[in-house]
């Protein structure tokens, strides 16, 4: 007969309701650490959410930032703008280019979640353009020699007055100060043949600094930055002898055709196209049409057809430019590494000076986030 111990088996019971109770304040302490992680999981995400979001918008508002004005090393702060439903975020805007070239800034965006928790998550990106658009000094700026023959057709054949182009004027405000029809490195090099005449204030001007820098970064724009950007490109040497203008399919503008370089005509599917079109080499427009944006050539260019073309081109080659023709904006032509070259501009052709076609045109292609890796998450 077995012999039992009294007692065994209440402290035996005790010990398991002991262990039991220490299991499962175990188990709910690690599930009130999984909910928390996974509280503070998901502000943190939303944090970023808000973040990522503020970034963005700050770039679309950039003009109501007052951005535009900072100089390099000055810095202004957004306050925190609210996010509809998803929290808040606040941008510190920091100009960090030294004032030479393409504007560039830091944009530290801080994004906090909804409701009342503090999480937070910290953004920087880096953007470059901005400003409400680049000028130009003079309706034409040349490197050395420069041709203007005169002949039937209106007259000045290169204008510096400020002016509005036609149909422009609900997206232009007031012309501004007049500029050189002509700004060149040597005057000894301008002749103006057969009547050719120019007009602004003064018609022509010298300046020798102008050299192949000078056409480096175009109304406050990198060449290299913007042709790497290009909406339109054509490379190596290209001739189009059809008109070039506006396409669209469907009532919607086609940006993906490269006869497309935008609608000068307010109200049509393009009108709100400002390509930057880049041709790798020589370009030869035999057909004309009609354009906007920023047009850049690395060869040379040569206009045979009629061509309407409001806002900035820039020519690192020569250029020959005749037939009823206008640009309205502005003009640069290096000709060539060292101004070796000599360009043309002929009767009935014309180069009009007009500060809101620049501005449209380069504005249209700026801010933007710098291409790349843009943005970096510091927690």
């Amino acid at each position: 007969m077995t012999e039992r111990t009294p007692g065994f088996a209440l402290p035996v019971a005790l010990l398991l309701m002991l262990v039991g109770t220490v299991l499962a304040l175990t188990a709910l302490h690690v599930a009130g650490s999984d909910l928390e992680a996974n509280r503070a999981m998901r502000l943190s995400h939303a944090a970023l959410r808000a973040a990522e979001a503020g970034g963005h918008r700050t770039l679309i508002r950039w003009a109501g930032t007052g951005a535009d004005d900072l100089t390099p090393g000055d810095s202004l702060d957004t306050g925190w703008v609210a996010l509809p439903g998803r929290g808040t975020y606040r941008s510190v805007i920091l100009r960090i280019d030294d004032g030479a070239g393409v504007r560039r800034f830091r944009v530290r965006t801080i994004g906090r979640p909804a409701g009342p928790a503090r999480a937070q998550r910290v953004l920087y990106t880096i953007v470059e353009g901005g400003g409400t658009g680049g000028a130009a000094r003079a309706a034409v700026t040349v490197q050395r020699r420069l041709l203007v023959r005169g002949g039937a057709g209106p007259s000045p054949q290169i204008d510096g007055t400020d002016r509005t182009p036609p149909g422009w004027g609900a997206l232009c405000t007031a012309p501004g100060p007049d500029v050189p029809g002509v700004l060149i490195s040597d005057l000894a090099d301008l002749r103006l043949q057969s009547g050719g005449a120019l007009g602004g204030n003064p018609p022509e001007a010298e300046d020798p600094a102008i050299g192949d820098v000078t056409f480096a970064t175009p109304a406050g724009r990198s060449f290299a930055d913007l042709a790497a950007g290009a909406d339109v490109v054509f490379a190596g040497n290209t001739s189009i002898p059809t008109a070039v203008g506006p396409v669209s399919t469907g009532g919607t503008c086609d940006r993906s055709s490269p006869l497309n370089w935008g609608d000068p005509d307010p109200g049509g599917p393009c009108s709100d196209y400002l390509p930057v079109i880049h041709a790798m080499g020589n370009l030869n427009l035999g057909g004309g049409g009609v354009g906007q944006g920023i047009l850049l050539v690395d060869g040379d260019l040569r206009v045979t057809g009629p061509l309407r073309f409001n806002g900035l081109v820039v020519v690192l080659g020569s250029v020959d430019i005749g037939s009823f023709t206008t640009i309205a904006g502005a003009l640069m032509v290096r000709n060539g590494t060292g101004g070796t070259l000599q360009s043309t501009i002929a009767a009935p052709a014309r180069v009009v000076y007009s500060a809101c076609a620049v501005s449209r045109a380069t504005a249209a292609s700026a801010p933007r986030f710098l291409a790349g890796r843009h943005w970096f998450d510091v927690g």
